[in-house]
C-alpha cells in the first residue's frame, strides 16, 4: 500500500490510498475524480450555507439589483411571468437578512420555524 498526499494548494489537499500494481494513468483517473467530487461537495456545502444564511437565490433576471433597482425594475417591466417571480416561495414565517451582494432574497425562515 501506498499513501500519496495531493495537494494543489492549502485548502484544497487530502490523502488517498491506493496500491504499487495501479497504472500511472488509472491513477491520475482516480485521483482528478476525487478531487473534482471533493470540489462539488464543498460548493454544495457553500451552497447551503448561503441558502441557510440568506435565503432562496432571487429570479436570474433580479440577480444583482438592490432594493432600489429592484423597485424601478418592477415599475418599468412586468416581471411577473416572464422572470418567474410567481415562482417564488411565499414570504410565510420568514425574516428578512439583508444580502450584501444582491444575488439571494434575504427570506430565511423565522427564529420560531427554526
Amino acid at each position: 500500500m501506498v499513501l500519496l498526499h495531493f495537494k494543489r494548494s492549502e485548502g484544497n489537499q487530502f490523502l488517498y490510498e491506493t496500491t504499487t500494481s495501479i497504472t500511472i494513468d488509472k491513477l491520475v483517473d482516480e485521483l482528478v475524480q476525487v478531487n473534482n467530487m471533493r470540489l462539488k461537495l464543498d460548493r454544495l456545502a457553500q451552497g447551503l450555507e448561503e441558502l441557510a444564511s440568506k435565503g432562496p437565490l432571487k429570479p436570474e433576471g433580479l440577480r444583482g439589483l438592490n432594493e432600489d433597482g429592484y423597485e424601478e425594475y418592477l415599475k418599468s417591466e412586468d416581471i411577473t411571468v416572464t422572470d418567474g417571480l410567481k415562482q417564488m416561495p411565499p414570504k410565510v414565517g420568514v425574516r428578512f437578512v439583508k444580502d450584501d451582494s444582491h444575488y439571494r432574497t434575504g427570506w430565511v425562515l423565522s427564529e420560531e420555524m427554526t
